[in-house]
């Protein structure tokens, strides 16, 4: 069962909306994939320099883009509702470059002529967020009701998996979205998705009047009702974990072993397609 309570979180429905609306675009204008795609040497030159955090927005066909809305939605939903919407926004732009500085590193000196492109990277991120999350309380968890696994190998199974499906995914993409999800959940990102002097809150402030604003069905999480309880996780689980009634809400606490709730991790389908050895 998916989160019947955020499905409409504003961040995560806007990025799915305009992952779709690019693609559309994309359609009737072949440059904007090529214009927006990642290659690996875009970090060494000023002018390619937004194609760092571009990449993600577009897909290379409709399976593509379907499956990592299909496989982003419930799990960006759920991040956003536990740390609020501004902070998932600068979440969702450091997971975007952090997954791309190293690829053009490794990608200028092993495949120079491979692009890439798909939001699979923050499914990965994500996945593997939840994954560490839920391995301090369970540290193994039953796939398909059948196979006990080590809850933190569940992302490479599915990056493995994927890649058997779809041969020319990138597979070191995916690794890296793994990697940089595993580090989100252990606070190396923190000082960069936090701002300082209270700076998320007073920005919102000055934007309440737009936020006070929005349709009835987009739910803005406001950092002043999420700050306090970020890392605190609600019973809520996704379909991949069994829930275990007799552990109670504690926070997770990224410098200690202390254990979080309930199993949050999102359903996987989503590939990172390599467009190809030349645009």
């Amino acid at each position: 069962m998916f989160f019947q309570q955020t499905v409409f979180q504003s961040k995560h429905f806007i990025v799915c909306v305009c992952i779709i609306v690019v693609y559309i675009a994309s359609l009737f204008n072949g440059n904007i994939r090529s214009d927006m795609a990642l290659k690996p040497d875009s970090l060494f030159h000023i002018s390619e320099l937004p194609r760092l955090s571009s990449y993600v927005w577009v897909h290379s066909g409709f399976f593509h883009l379907f499956f990592n809305v299909l496989s982003l939605w419930a799990p960006l939903a759920e991040f956003e509702r536990t740390n609020g919407t501004f902070h998932t926004a600068l979440v969702l732009s450091i997971l975007a470059t952090a997954v791309a500085i190293p690829y053009c590193l490794l990608g200028s000196l092993f495949f120079p002529n491979t692009v890439v492109l798909g939001a699979s990277g923050w499914v990965f991120s994500l996945i593997s967020y939840f994954s560490y999350v839920n391995s301090l309380s369970h540290r193994t968890v039953k796939l398909f009701n059948s196979w006990e696994v080590p809850t933190l190998s569940i992302p490479f199974i599915f990056m493995l998996t994927v890649f058997l499906m779809v041969p020319n995914s990138s597979l070191i993409g995916h690794f890296l979205g793994i990697v940089t999800g595993f580090l989100l959940a252990k606070g190396w990102f923190i000082n960069l998705t936090v701002l300082p002097f209270g700076l998320m809150e007073k920005i919102e402030a000055r934007l309440s009047g737009l936020i006070d604003h929005l349709p009835g069905i987009f739910n803005y999480v406001r950092e002043s009702s999420v700050k306090s309880s970020r890392y605190q996780y609600s019973s809520t689980a996704l379909p991949l974990y069994t829930q275990d009634e007799n552990l109670s809400s504690r926070p997770l606490r990224l410098s200690t072993d202390e254990s979080s709730h309930e199993d949050n991790a999102g359903p996987f389908i989503g590939t990172g397609h390599v467009l190809g050895s030349n645009i």
